[in-house]
C-alpha cells in the first residue's frame, strides 16, 4: 500500500534533518524552506506543470515530488504541513492505528521491541548512505591534535578522561568540524565511541549535546532503551525550565520515529511537579492543534 506525505512543522523537520546532516546549517536549511514554502502558497508550479513539494523544493530546486525522485507517489515521504492542506496521497485512520499500536509495544517491550513489532508485520529497511557521503567518510583523516587523539581512542580504546571528553566536545562544537570523520565512527557503531558519550552523560546527565549524539547514534544501532532512559534522567534532574522544555521536545523528537511516545511517559512521570507538568502539557496541546489542522500526522 503506497503511503502519502507525512506532514511535519519546518521547525521540526529542520531537528530531524539536522539529526541525518550534522554538518547542514540550520538557518541556511529554515531559511530555503521558508522560501520553497512561500513558492508554494504563491502557486509556483513544477516545470511538469504540478505543484512543487517545498521539502525537496528546499534542497534541490523548485520542483514536484515525481521530478525530484522519479517516482510517482510520495511513501512515507515528509511534507512540510502548511503545504499539505491539498495533498492528495493523505493516508486515513489506520495509519494512526499503526502508530499507536507501534507506540504500545514500545512502551511494554523497550528490550526487545524489533522482534514484537515484526511480529505484527512491520518489516525494517536500512537507508543507503549517499555516495558522496561515503566516499567523504572514507577520505577523512583527523586534522587536529584532538581529532588524533579520538581516532586513536575511537580505534584503539584506552581509558576514559575529562580530557578525552573535553576534546570531543571541542571538536564537536568547533567553527570547522571535521563531520566526516565522526561521522564515520557513527555509522560503524564503534563501541569505544558509544562508551565516551554514555561516560560524558554518566558526568553531565542533563547535556542535550550528549543525548543529541546518542540520538544519533541509535541511527545505527539499537540503543533505544539507553536513549529512553538517559532522556528520563535528565527531565528528572534539569532544573532550568527553559532547557527542560527543550530536553522535552528533543525527547519526543528523537524517539518518535521509533514510535515511542515521551510525552506519554512524561505526563506519568510528572503527574505531581506542576512546573514541569505545564510544560508537557503545552507541548501536547500544540502537536494536538497541529494535527487537528491536517487529516493526518503520523510521524513514522
Amino acid at each position: 500500500m503506497k503511503h502519502g506525505f507525512i506532514p511535519i512543522s519546518i521547525k521540526k523537520y529542520v531537528n530531524l534533518h539536522l539529526k541525518h546532516n550534522k554538518d547542514q546549517d540550520r538557518k541556511e536549511l529554515t531559511e530555503a524552506l521558508d522560501d520553497a514554502l512561500s513558492a508554494n502558497k504563491h502557486d509556483v508550479k513544477c516545470a511538469c506543470g504540478n505543484p512543487i513539494w517545498v521539502i525537496g523544493s528546499a534542497l534541490s530546486g523548485y520542483a514536484c515530488f515525481t521530478c525530484i525522485t522519479g517516482e510517482a507517489d510520495p511513501e512515507d515521504d515528509y511534507e512540510i504541513d502548511e503545504a499539505c492542506g491539498s495533498d492528495p496521497y493523505q493516508e486515513g485512520d489506520i495509519d494512526r492505528f499503526r502508530f499507536e499500536q507501534a507506540s504500545e509495544i514500545i512502551r511494554k517491550h523497550p528490550d526487545n521491541y524489533v522482534e514484537k513489532l515484526e511480529e505484527i508485520g512491520f518489516q525494517w529497511f536500512d537507508d543507503d548512505a549517499w555516495e558522496e557521503e561515503e566516499e567523504e567518510e572514507r577520505a577523512a583523516v583527523p586534522q587536529t591534535e584532538n581529532q588524533k587523539a579520538l581516532v586513536a581512542f575511537f580505534e584503539e580504546g584506552g581509558l576514559l578522561t575529562q580530557a578525552l571528553l573535553d576534546a570531543f566536545q571541542a571538536e564537536k562544537y568547533a567553527d570547522e568540524p571535521n563531520y566526516p570523520l565522526f561521522r564515520r565512527y557513527f555509522k560503524q557503531i564503534n563501541s569505544n565511541l558509544k562508551k565516551l558519550i554514555l561516560w560524558g552523560l554518566d558526568k553531565y546527565p542533563t547535556d542535550s549535546g550528549l543525548l543529541d549524539d546518542l540520538s544519533f547514534f541509535q541511527e545505527f544501532d539499537n540503543v533505544l532503551s539507553e536513549l529512553i532512559n538517559r532522556y528520563k534522567t535528565a527531565c528528572l534532574q534539569e532544573e532550568n525550565l527553559d532547557r527542560f522544555d527543550i530536553l522535552v521536545q528533543d525527547f519526543y523528537m528523537s524517539t518518535i520515529e521509533s514510535g515511542f511516545d515521551a510525552y506519554y511517559e512524561l505526563e506519568e512521570m510528572f503527574e505531581k511537579n506542576t512546573e514541569k507538568k505545564h510544560i508537557i502539557d503545552r507541548q501536547i496541546a500544540e502537536l494536538q492543534e497541529s494535527e487537528d489542522e491536517l487529516p493526518c500526522n503520523i510521524p513514522l
